[in-house]
């Protein structure tokens, strides 16, 4: 790794790669600032916002009105869901969020949360999945407001934490250690959030025969 020493100090330190920085910040601020573009991460496109026509073709709407598009790209299909859409729009059972939500919070256990509000497992999973993108739509509604307050110096506080998640698949019994970082404000107690070293767009296939290539599996940390 490129390092860099300080002259007054003489302390050295690691590089960060801007393109990783951009990328960072890119994911930490997509959901305040959403611009649609091709899902597939892969695609050199998927950072493109679909207002610019030379690189999309519109293909029809869904049955609930949003507007369906081709990415010229790589060809896949997504979906831009209209704004003010209804976000229980077609949704199945809709009346039970609220219980299933207060279960999940009290920390209920999932096959006890299927049998309280008769649910299935695929229900509850969607249900967590559409629990999780509303409050990141909140957030984004009320984090995009910031731009537009004035604020004396304000002091953040930050707490780093790690957690062991279990292994996922029995050839490699690893543990895997996720990093995260919590960041409030002192003054308010405005938590601005947790955030992972977590990318989910990333595909561990891909990284994992990327790192065989480069010769990374065999460097120890």
């Amino acid at each position: 790794m490129a390092t860099a020493r300080c002259n007054a100090c003489q302390e050295s330190f690691i590089l960060k790669s801007n393109v990783a920085v951009a990328e960072e910040a890119f994911r930490l601020l997509a959901e305040v600032y959403p611009n649609a573009a091709c899902p597939d991460p892969l695609c050199a496109n998927h950072r493109v916002p679909v207002h610019v026509v030379s690189e999309y073709q519109s293909f029809g709407t869904t049955p609930i009105g949003s507007q369906r598009y081709r990415c010229k790209s790589c060809g896949r299909t997504f979906s831009v869901k209209p704004a003010g859409l209804n976000p229980i729009a077609r949704q199945v059972q809709s009346a039970k969020n609220a219980t299933i939500l207060a279960d999940l919070t009290n920390k209920m256990p999932i096959r006890r949360i299927c049998e309280a509000a008769q649910v299935t497992p695929r229900v509850l999973y969607e249900r967590i999945d559409f629990f999780h993108e509303q409050a990141l739509a909140f957030l984004a509604h009320r984090e995009r407001e910031l731009e537009s307050m004035r604020f004396d110096r304000r002091y953040v506080g930050v707490d780093r934490q790690d957690y062991g998640v279990n292994w996922s698949g029995r050839k490699d019994k690893r543990n895997v250690v996720v990093s995260a970082v919590a960041s409030a404000d002192n003054d308010s107690g405005y938590v601005f959030g947790m955030h992972t070293n977590f990318d989910p767009e990333m595909s561990q296939e891909e990284v994992e025969a990327v790192a065989l290539a480069a010769g990374d599996s065999g460097l120890s940390l």
